[in-house]
């Protein structure tokens, strides 16, 4: 267990070294690095503003709202389902995580249930469905007649 530690530290003072000279700190460039909106490194990579932030017990988790299958309300709690088949829990109500979500990607089809609606694949109207298919696992939700209707008209869909 030692040896691996001895081993870290070695490889961290490869990547950082550190001089212990005085003479040789002072001649150490200052580098200062500011970042703002306009700045070639946010551009870089604008998937990174695309993240939503959520409290959880333990801090703060940041989810990329593509890998959100759907949302399923538990009292004041929301589970986030995702598309590596793993679950959040949120101590935010369904209306709360919902208006972090974009809207465009969103719908809240019952009182319980928000889904992503890249992953709509069909809508059941007689049985009242729609069914989600995410890395070829499917996912049926109850869905009002009001909500199908605006489903269609509202979203992407050819009347």
């Amino acid at each position: 267990m030692e040896k691996s530690n001895l081993q870290a530290e070695k490889n961290v003072e490869n990547l950082f070294p550190v001089n212990r000279d005085p003479k040789q700190e002072s001649k150490r460039p200052e580098k200062i690095v500011k970042f703002d909106e306009d700045s070639d490194l946010v551009r870089l990579n604008p998937e990174r503003r695309q993240k939503i932030k959520f409290n959880i017990r333990t801090g703060y988790v940041f989810v990329n709202p593509n890998d959100i299958i759907y949302c399923s309300a538990d009292s004041n709690y929301t589970h986030i389902n995702f598309t590596n088949q793993k679950q959040l829990t949120v101590s935010l109500t369904l209306s709360n995580v919902m208006e972090s979500l974009p809207p465009s990607m969103f719908l809240r089809i019952s009182r319980s249930t928000i889904i992503n609606i890249d992953f709509l694949t069909e809508i059941k109207r007689t049985e009242k469905l729609c069914i989600l298919n995410a890395m070829n696992k499917n996912y049926s939700f109850r869905i009002s007649p009001k909500n199908i209707k605006a489903l269609i008209n509202d979203f992407y869909f050819d009347h």
